[in-house]
């Protein structure tokens, strides 16, 4: 369950952006053109202004910054990923009507993370880039807004860092929007459920089942892991028992003819004196050693190590 305190609001709040009342909604920019056609009109241009008092909830405010986000990031690549499989089924079976329905839902999503190529310069601290994204939740949060998008690292580097104050719609927004996402119980929950509060059926079927489709591959890939990691574990058994000879003191020291000079070859165990007669199971004993057959024609010395050394296989059972 996801509860966040709510944060006192600030000492003063940054003046509304002049870009919040377009239809964009944006906050948190400081255009160079504007910057610029404000000087050439003798107009004090928009800036982040730095507030000289503290704001005590500052890292409560932060806190739900950072749940909006998370929570915009989630929508906006689930979103974007079952868009791009409605559309590209709809190409394959040339269903016009179908990519034109995908593309109706991607321009109804509304809630997007869109990562861009270039940087945006600090309007505090020469030579500082900021970020180089943008979110944008353009679904009602309240009931005379819609629309409100801000850059990557505004939150971070003008409200936490440089002691910026957030518009008192900024402010609002953030906390009407991370109320809904505790509301439901978390990110990953309000993710399902902004699709059905915002009359989007598809949509949040999609989405529904691309969870499911991820879910059951990520399930199919954990048994085939553990498959290997048991014929892994099989193997290496096998692999033991010869060695020592049918279950006998792998430590040992034999003699055996190598088929060339009729010298013996010196066979020892880096488990010396382990007794391993009821190999059939392993019973959690550590498996994983090295040992040195000397042999073959120049009596090198041949190394030979288990895979999974000192893996416990004691869940594996009986008889391999």
């Amino acid at each position: 369950m996801c509860s966040l305190s709510t944060p006192q609001p600030p000492p003063e709040f940054m003046p509304d952006s002049p870009y919040s009342k377009q239809p964009a909604g944006a906050e948190g920019y400081w255009s160079e053109r504007d910057l610029a056609i404000a000087r050439a009109e003798g107009k004090a241009p928009y800036l982040p202004v730095v507030c000289k008092h503290t704001w005590g909830d500052l890292g409560v405010f932060m806190d739900n910054v950072h749940l909006v986000q998370d929570f915009v990031r989630k929508v906006s690549t689930e979103a974007e990923a079952v868009i791009d499989a409605k559309r590209a089924e709809a190409r394959v079976d040339g269903n016009a009507e179908g990519e034109a329905a995908a593309e109706k839902n991607h321009m109804q999503a509304g809630i997007k993370f869109t990562q861009f190529r270039g940087l945006s310069p600090s309007r505090l601290v020469a030579d500082t880039h900021v970020g180089s994204a943008e979110f944008a939740d353009r679904l009602r949060f309240a009931e005379s807004e819609e629309a409100v998008k801000w850059p990557a690292g505004y939150p971070e580097h003008y409200i936490f860092g440089g002691n910026v104050m957030p518009t008192r719609r900024f402010f609002e927004y953030i906390m009407a929007r991370s109320a809904y996402i505790q509301s439901k119980g978390g990110v990953d929950e309000a993710a399902i459920a902004i699709w059905e509060d915002s009359d989007m059926s598809d949509m949040h079927r999609w989405v529904c089942s691309r969870r499911k489709q991820l879910a059951a591959g990520e399930s199919r890939r954990e048994e085939q892991r553990l498959h290997e990691e048991m014929l892994r574990a099989q193997a290496l058994s096998r692999f033991h028992r010869a060695d020592a000879g049918g279950g006998g003191d792998v430590g040992h020291k034999g003699e055996a003819g190598d088929g060339s000079d009729g010298q013996p070859s010196d066979v020892s165990g880096r488990a010396a004196s382990q007794d391993l007669s009821g190999c059939d199971n392993f019973g959690g004993q550590d498996v994983g050693h090295q040992g040195e057959a000397r042999g073959g024609r120049d009596n090198q010395p041949l190394v030979l190590s288990g895979r999974a050394a000192s893996q416990d296989l004691s869940g594996y059972g009986d008889g391999f």
